[in-house]
Protein backbone atom coordinates (compact mmCIF):
# COMPACT_ATOMS: atom_id res chain seq x y z
CA UNK A 1 0.00 0.00 0.00
CA UNK A 2 1.39 3.46 -1.06
CA UNK A 3 2.02 6.07 1.85
CA UNK A 4 -1.38 7.51 2.94
CA UNK A 5 -1.33 11.53 4.14
CA UNK A 6 -4.00 11.48 7.33
CA UNK A 7 -6.68 13.19 4.79
CA UNK A 8 -6.89 10.28 2.47
CA UNK A 9 -6.54 7.49 5.53
CA UNK A 10 -9.39 9.47 6.60
CA UNK A 11 -11.66 9.27 3.03
CA UNK A 12 -10.61 5.72 2.74
CA UNK A 13 -11.92 5.15 6.52
CA UNK A 14 -14.66 6.78 5.19
CA UNK A 15 -15.29 5.23 2.26
CA UNK A 16 -15.24 1.75 3.81
CA UNK A 17 -17.38 2.64 6.14
CA UNK A 18 -19.90 4.11 3.57
CA UNK A 19 -19.90 0.72 1.67
CA UNK A 20 -20.92 -0.97 5.14
CA UNK A 21 -24.07 1.32 5.68
CA UNK A 22 -25.32 0.37 2.39
CA UNK A 23 -27.85 2.83 0.94
CA UNK A 24 -28.07 4.84 4.62
CA UNK A 25 -25.72 8.29 5.13
CA UNK A 26 -22.49 7.47 6.40
CA UNK A 27 -23.17 9.49 9.64
CA UNK A 28 -25.80 6.98 10.47
CA UNK A 29 -22.84 4.40 10.84
CA UNK A 30 -22.48 3.54 14.82
CA UNK A 31 -18.31 4.17 14.14
CA UNK A 32 -18.42 7.64 12.12
CA UNK A 33 -18.30 9.39 15.28
CA UNK A 34 -15.44 7.10 16.38
CA UNK A 35 -13.50 7.43 13.35
CA UNK A 36 -13.71 11.48 13.72
CA UNK A 37 -13.18 12.26 17.20
CA UNK A 38 -10.28 9.76 17.32
CA UNK A 39 -8.82 11.78 13.87
CA UNK A 40 -9.26 15.25 15.66
CA UNK A 41 -8.19 14.06 18.74
CA UNK A 42 -4.58 13.52 17.83
CA UNK A 43 -4.20 15.72 15.30
CA UNK A 44 -2.21 17.58 17.12
CA UNK A 45 -1.44 15.71 20.22
CA UNK A 46 -0.35 12.16 18.79
CA UNK A 47 3.32 13.06 19.49
CA UNK A 48 2.96 14.62 23.00
CA UNK A 49 0.98 11.72 24.29
CA UNK A 50 2.91 8.74 25.70
CA UNK A 51 2.71 6.57 22.26
CA UNK A 52 4.61 5.63 19.34
CA UNK A 53 5.04 8.66 16.60
CA UNK A 54 2.89 6.64 14.61
CA UNK A 55 0.84 4.23 17.01
CA UNK A 56 -2.70 5.78 15.71
CA UNK A 57 -1.66 6.27 12.34
CA UNK A 58 -0.50 2.27 12.74
CA UNK A 59 -4.03 1.59 14.00
CA UNK A 60 -5.85 3.40 11.30
CA UNK A 61 -4.26 1.93 8.47
CA UNK A 62 -5.10 -1.44 10.23
CA UNK A 63 -9.00 -0.72 10.77
CA UNK A 64 -8.53 0.20 7.10
CA UNK A 65 -7.31 -3.16 6.06
CA UNK A 66 -9.89 -4.97 8.18
CA UNK A 67 -12.97 -3.12 6.51
CA UNK A 68 -11.15 -3.28 3.00
CA UNK A 69 -10.78 -7.13 3.39
CA UNK A 70 -14.20 -7.72 4.92
CA UNK A 71 -15.44 -6.39 2.14
CA UNK A 72 -13.65 -7.89 -0.62
CA UNK A 73 -14.66 -11.01 1.18
CA UNK A 74 -17.92 -10.56 1.00
CA UNK A 75 -18.08 -10.08 -2.10
CA UNK A 76 -16.23 -12.74 -2.95
CA UNK A 77 -18.69 -15.21 -0.53
CA UNK A 78 -21.82 -13.43 -2.75
CA UNK A 79 -20.16 -14.54 -5.90
CA UNK A 80 -18.97 -18.27 -5.07
CA UNK A 81 -21.85 -19.04 -2.60
CA UNK A 82 -24.39 -19.95 -3.96
CA UNK A 83 -25.08 -23.20 -2.83
CA UNK A 84 -24.32 -27.17 -4.13
CA UNK A 85 -25.56 -27.89 -7.41
CA UNK A 86 -27.58 -30.98 -8.04
CA UNK A 87 -25.34 -34.23 -10.47
CA UNK A 88 -28.03 -33.36 -13.24
CA UNK A 89 -26.89 -29.71 -13.67
CA UNK A 90 -23.15 -30.65 -12.88
CA UNK A 91 -23.41 -32.63 -15.83
CA UNK A 92 -25.07 -30.65 -18.25
CA UNK A 93 -22.43 -27.68 -17.49
CA UNK A 94 -19.53 -30.10 -19.08
CA UNK A 95 -22.06 -31.47 -21.66
CA UNK A 96 -22.91 -34.71 -20.25
CA UNK A 97 -26.27 -35.91 -19.81
CA UNK A 98 -26.93 -38.73 -16.66
CA UNK A 99 -28.23 -42.20 -17.92
CA UNK A 100 -32.34 -43.05 -17.69
CA UNK A 101 -33.46 -44.79 -15.17
CA UNK A 102 -35.12 -48.31 -15.79
CA UNK A 103 -38.50 -48.35 -14.68
CA UNK A 104 -39.13 -50.46 -10.88
CA UNK A 105 -41.98 -53.17 -10.53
Amino acid sequence: MRKLSNLQLLRRLLQELRHISHKKPVKDNLMYPLVMSQFHENQLTEKRICRGENEMRHMALTYLCLLESLRKRQNISQFYNKGEISVEEAAKLVGLSLPLKPPQH
